[in-house]
Formats: structure tokens, C-alpha cells, sequence
């Protein structure tokens, strides 16, 4: 690592480390969460701002209220009260389901190794931001970083309850956050294209940039998930 950056606080220490190294230390800090208890983040140096460290951000919960807050929220009762906002075609998801479903052959799964996982693209400087946050979950780590409650991205303690439903449905970990996207490591990828056009169904109420300005339509996005190992998230 290089030492030349940088906050290190109790909960959360950043350095600023060589973009070819930053996918090795990442998954070497991976291995070791169960031991340290620090989940490793990828984070955009020029706005390491959005990280709570116990200073002033601007931001009036504290991290430990955030976790409160998102302990007592149901996910499921999110995602209808989300879904009903953002009214999807009905045309639309009973054709994304009936494509999927004719498809020939089921995609392989993928390699179960995340060996090949790459730098995120948002992070295009040559130098990138590690975080080691302090946590007791991986999908915790929302309650550090001070990202939601703009636009239209959900509050942090409903990004944390959402992630939370991602990682024990699918196994998916935080791995970087920039100051407009956030990227998961899926582990358990779906398999099913019902499932694929259920979740797409789903990213698409929280974050609906990803199809209004990326994959147009609910039935791409949807079939962009089958077997896919990462999940972006983008808000304009």
C-alpha cells in the first residue's frame, strides 16, 4: 500500500493505493474480514468525503443511528412501497419474462472464482481509494459511507436494508462506491430468467437510471443478470 494518503479513523481507514494493485488488496482483505472485521471498499479518492469518520460531513445521523434505522425496515414492504412509485409497463415485464423463458439454452454459469474481478470502470484514475471499514456485515458499510438521500437514490438506511435482502438472497457484497455509483460483487449469481426479471423489476424501482439511461428497457436489464457477478448502480 501507499501510505502517502491518509484518514485513519477507528471505524474507517482509507489508503490510497496503485490501481493495478487495488483488485488484489481488495480480495486479500476480503479473506481476511472474518478475522479483522474490516470490509474493504473501492473508493473514488476525490470524493472520500461521502465516508462518515466521525467528523463533520454534514450528514446528521451518526452511522449508529443509521443501523437503527435500517434494522426496523422490511425490505420486502420497501420494495412494493418503491415499486408502486415507479410504475413499470405491464407489457413490458410480461414480455421480459416470456424472451427469457424461450431462451434455448440456459447460460453456463460463470466461474465461481473472483479472480477476473477488474478495477471498477468509474474508477479510471490511476490511483484508487481502499477503504477498511469496520463492520459487522458487508452490506453494513452503508452506514459509514454517506451516500443516499439525493435524487433519487433511497436514504442510507434503505440502501443498507435492500443490500442486506441482496446478500442473503444472492450473496452480494459491496465493492466500490464513486460519487454516483455504487458496484456488488454477486457470489451466488441467478440463475433463472423469472428471477432475473423479478430483481430487474426491483433494481429498477430504486435505481431507475440504469434502464432510463443504460439498458432502455427492463427486459435488457433483466437479461444482463442472468450469471452476471456484478451489479451496477448509477443515479443522474
Amino acid at each position: 500500500m501507499d501510505n502517502s494518503l491518509s484518514r485513519s479513523k477507528a471505524s474507517v481507514k482509507v489508503e490510497l493505493v496503485s490501481k493495478n494493485e487495488a483488485m488484489t488488496l481488495w480480495l486479500t482483505e476480503v479473506t481476511r474480514f472474518k478475522e479483522t472485521g474490516f470490509w474493504p471498499l473501492l473508493v473514488d479518492p476525490k470524493h472520500a468525503f461521502h465516508l462518515r469518520d466521525g467528523e463533520n460531513t454534514g450528514d446528521s445521523d451518526s452511522a449508529e443511528e443509521i443501523l437503527s434505522l435500517s434494522a426496523s425496515i422490511n425490505p420486502s414492504e420497501l420494495r412494493t412501497r418503491l415499486m408502486s412509485e415507479n410504475q413499470l409497463d405491464e407489457d413490458e415485464i410480461y414480455d421480459a419474462a416470456a424472451y427469457l423463458s424461450a431462451r434455448e439454452t440456459k447460460p453456463k454459469l460463470l466461474n465461481q472464482s473472483i479472480s477476473g474481478l477488474t478495477v471498477p470502470h468509474v474508477l479510471s484514475d490511476q490511483s484508487v481509494g481502499l477503504a477498511l471499514i469496520k463492520t459487522a456485515t458487508p452490506y453494513e458499510v452503508f452506514a459509514q459511507v454517506a451516500f443516499g438521500g439525493w435524487n433519487s437514490v433511497p436514504a442510507d438506511e434503505e440502501l443498507i436494508a435492500l443490500f442486506r435482502d441482496y446478500y442473503m438472497r444472492f450473496g452480494a457484497v459491496p465493492v466500490s462506491v464513486s460519487s454516483d455509483t455504487i458496484e456488488l460483487w454477486v457470489t451466488r449469481p441467478i440463475e433463472e430468467p423469472e428471477v432475473a426479471c423479478l430483481v430487474a423489476q426491483e433494481l429498477y424501482s430504486f435505481c431507475p437510471d440504469i434502464v432510463e439511461q443504460g439498458t432502455e428497457t427492463v427486459q435488457a436489464l433483466a437479461q444482463s443478470l442472468l450469471n452476471a457477478r456484478v451489479w451496477f448502480f448509477w443515479w443522474d
